[in-house]
C-alpha cells in the first residue's frame, strides 16, 4: 500500500499545540528564552504604550516581538502552565473587545532583519474584569487594517508576554504574537453594510480566530505545511462539536465539488454539504498531550472520496508543459468524477462497522480501510491542497490539487441493496481507479526540515 502524502502531513501536524483561549496568566517567567531581554529591559519596553511615536522606544518595542514570535512557533505561549501571579515575563491571556489601534512603521533597516513591517498598540476591553488591556503585536487580521475599516468592537483574544502589570492608573501591558478576531455578528469591519459570511460568525461564536484564514487563503493550492495546523486543529475540534452546538449552527451550502475548484479563495471557511463516494479511510494517530487534550480524542479520520463533476471538466497543466503550441495538449483531464479529502474527529456508527466489515478488524485498530460507499457531508472547507499522484506522473508530472474539508456531519445515503446490486460494480471500478489520483508520496521528513532549516535562521542575534 502506498503511502498517504496527506496522512503524513496531518500526522506532522500532530506535534502542533491549539491556541490557548482561557483568560489566566501561565507559568512563572519565559524571560530566560526571550534572547537578549531581561526584566529591565522588558519592563523598559512598556514605555511604548505610553508613546507610540517615540522611535527609540518602538525599537525596542519591535524587537521585543520579534523574540514572542519566536517563542511562539516553539509553541511554548501555547503550552505553559497556569501561574497564580502576575509577574513581568509572564504569560497573560486575554478575551475582550478591541477598542482602539495605533500602528507604527518600522525604520527600513529593522524591516529587513524582523521580517515585519509595522507593530500595533491594541486596546483591548476585558468585560469579564472590567479592565484595559494594551496589546502589543506585530500581527492583526489583514481585514482590520484595511483603508475605512474599523476594528472597534470586534472580539478578539490573545496570549502574550506581561510587559508591565497593571498599576494605579496604568493598564496592564502584553506582548503578543497575533490577536484573535472572533467574528460573532454579521457585520463586516470594512463595510458596514455589507453582510459578513455567516460561515464565518458561526465559527467566530464557537471560539475559532477567523484571522486564521488570512494565511489559509494565501497557501491555497499548496501543499499542506506546518503553518495550516494552527487553523487545522482548532476547526477539527470545532466542527467535531457543530451538532452539539445546534443553536449557532447554520445550515450549510449545498455545493458541487467543482464549486471549490473554481471558487477556492472566496469559499474557505464556508460550511458547505455534498455528496461524495468513498473510497479509502485512514486512522490518523495523534501523539503530542497538548494537541490530545485541546482535539478531545488521539486520533482522528482522513476520507479520500470521489466528488461528481458534473458536466465540468478539470484540466491541471503538467510539469513539462510550455506554452508552445506543441505542448499545448500536455496535463491531466478529470471528467465525471474529482478526489475530495475529508478530515473528520470522529466516524459515525456505519462507517466503524464498513471498516469492519471490510478489514475483518475492528476500527480501533484499524489503520486504513478501502471500500465504497455513498455519503453526504457538511463540513468546513479548508482549502485547495496540492500533492504528487501516479495520474499526474503518467500525464506529465507536476502537482495535481483537490478540495480539503473538515466534516461535522457524515451520513450515510447508499441505496438499498436492491439498487446498490446495479450499481455495485461501476462504484468500485471508480474507486479503484481513483487510487491513481490520490497522493502517492511522504514529505513528512521534508517538512521537519524545513522546520529545522527556519527555526535556525530565526535564532539569529538581532542586538
Amino acid at each position: 500500500m502506498k503511502s498517504n502524502i496527506f496522512s503524513s502531513v496531518l500526522c506532522v501536524f500532530a506535534w502542533m499545540a491549539l491556541p490557548a483561549l482561557t483568560a489566566h496568566s501561565q507559568t512563572a517567567t519565559v524571560i530566560d528564552r526571550l534572547s537578549g531581554f531581561d526584566e529591565a529591559r522588558i519592563a523598559a519596553v512598556a514605555g511604548w504604550s505610553d508613546k507610540p511615536d517615540d522611535e527609540s522606544l518602538g525599537r525596542e518595542a519591535a524587537k521585543l516581538l520579534y523574540q514572542v514570535n519566536r517563542l511562539a512557533r516553539s509553541g511554548t505561549i501555547n503550552s505553559s502552565p497556569a501561574a497564580s501571579a502576575e509577574t513581568i515575563g509572564s504569560l497573560l491571556s486575554i478575551r475582550g473587545e478591541v477598542s482602539g489601534i495605533v500602528r507604527w512603521s518600522l525604520p527600513k533597516d529593522l524591516r529587513n532583519v524582523l521580517e515585519f513591517p509595522e507593530i500595533y498598540r491594541v486596546e483591548v476591553a476585558v468585560k469579564t474584569e472590567a479592565r484595559k488591556v494594551v496589546v502589543m503585536t506585530s500581527v492583526l487580521p489583514a481585514a482590520w487594517l484595511k483603508p475605512g475599516a474599523n476594528a472597534s468592537v470586534q472580539e478578539t483574544s490573545a496570549t502574550g508576554v506581561l510587559v508591565r502589570p497593571a498599576s494605579d492608573g496604568q493598564a496592564a501591558v502584553i506582548a503578543c504574537p497575533s490577536l484573535a478576531w472572533l467574528v460573532s455578528s454579521t457585520t463586516d469591519p470594512n463595510d458596514s453594510s455589507a453582510a459578513f459570511p455567516a460561515d464565518w460568525s458561526m465559527l467566530g461564536s464557537l471560539g475559532f480566530d477567523v484571522s486564521l484564514f488570512d494565511g489559509v487563503r494565501a497557501r491555497d493550492r499548496q501543499s499542506l505545511r506546518l503553518e495550516d495546523s494552527a487553523a487545522f486543529y482548532p476547526l477539527l475540534r470545532i466542527a467535531a462539536s457543530l451538532d452539539e452546538a445546534s443553536s449557532k449552527a447554520i445550515e450549510p451550502r449545498r455545493l458541487p465539488p467543482a464549486d471549490l475548484l473554481q471558487r477556492s479563495a472566496d469559499l474557505v471557511g464556508h460550511y458547505v454539504q455534498m455528496d461524495l463516494q468513498t473510497v479509502r479511510l485512514t486512522r490518523i494517530t495523534v501523539t503530542e498531550d497538548v494537541t490530545k487534550e485541546q482535539l478531545g480524542s488521539d486520533h482522528y479520520w482522513q476520507i479520500d472520496a470521489l466528488g461528481d463533476l458534473g458536466n465540468v471538466v478539470i484540466r491541471i497543466e503538467s510539469k513539462e508543459q510550455t506554452n508552445s503550441d506543441s505542448n499545448k495538449d500536455n496535463g491531466a483531464i478529470f471528467e465525471n468524477r474529482y478526489p475530495v479529502s475529508i478530515a473528520v474527529r470522529n466516524l459515525p456508527p456505519f462507517l466503524l462497522a464498513a471498516i469492519e466489515k471490510a478489514t475483518g478488524e475492528d476500527a480501533d485498530v484499524t489503520d486504513v480501510a478501502m471500500f465504497s460507499t455513498q455519503i453526504r457531508i457538511n463540513a468546513v472547507f479548508f482549502r485547495l491542497w496540492s500533492y504528487d499522484s501516479d495520474f499526474m506522473a503518467q500525464h506529465g508530472g507536476g502537482k495535481q490539487f483537490g478540495p480539503l474539508l473538515i466534516a461535522s456531519r457524515i451520513e450515510d445515503i447508499e441505496p438499498a441493496r436492491g439498487e446498490a446490486a446495479a450499481v455495485s460494480y461501476v462504484g468500485w471500478y471508480v474507486a479503484a481507479f481513483a487510487l491513481l489520483f490520490i497522493a502517492v508520496a511522504t514529505i513528512a521528513g521534508l517538512l521537519s526540515s524545513r522546520r529545522d532549516a527556519a527555526a535556525k535562521r530565526r535564532n539569529r542575534s538581532i542586538g
